[in-house]
């Protein structure tokens, strides 16, 4: 699904994609290294955590390959906007991973980040989730320590100029 005519874009998060992300996220591929995921996430939770969110910017990712109209595909968020802003994100769609599309919804969320003054992004990986270690190593985060519950910690400062 690749192609030069595959376009890959944010809209911000609102209350109508909750199902989406709920569905997403009972596939047990998708939250597998996710740190603060409960064992059975139900809908009270998910509406529960939805509402107590502050200071944090979540958006859907968004791909349009130009066959169908453009859909919904994944998350990105940054958390933590008035301390140490936290990266990170998901794609719901299985069928995209290794495609590239988190590394463009990352590449945008960063640029959001620049843009709003933010000078530094930081993001923690499970371990074992190699694809993410390789996802943030190539948008040029270092790894500089572990974070909550044994995750690696990786660090990213915005770019000169």
């Amino acid at each position: 699904m690749k192609s030069s005519a595959t376009k890959t874009f944010l809209r911000e998060a609102k209350d109508s994609d909750l199902e989406l992300m709920l569905a997403w996220n009972s596939n047990p591929e998708v939250p597998r290294y996710l740190p603060s995921r409960p064992e059975t996430l139900t809908w009270e939770l998910h509406f529960s955590w939805w509402k107590s969110r502050q200071h944090r910017m979540d958006w859907v990712i968004m791909v349009d390959d130009k066959t169908t109209r453009p859909r919904a595909v994944g998350a990105v968020h940054i958390r933590d906007l008035n301390m140490a802003p936290e990266i990170g994100l998901y794609i719901g769609e299985v069928t995209l991973w290794n495609r590239g599309t988190g590394k463009k919804a990352l590449e945008l969320a960063m640029e959001w980040a620049w843009q709003h003054g933010i000078s530094r992004l930081q993001a923690v990986v499970h371990p074992r989730n190699k694809r993410s270690h390789r996802l943030f190593e190539g948008l040029g985060f270092a790894r500089t320590g572990t974070g909550r519950k044994g995750q690696w910690r990786y660090e990213r400062g915005r770019p000169a100029g």
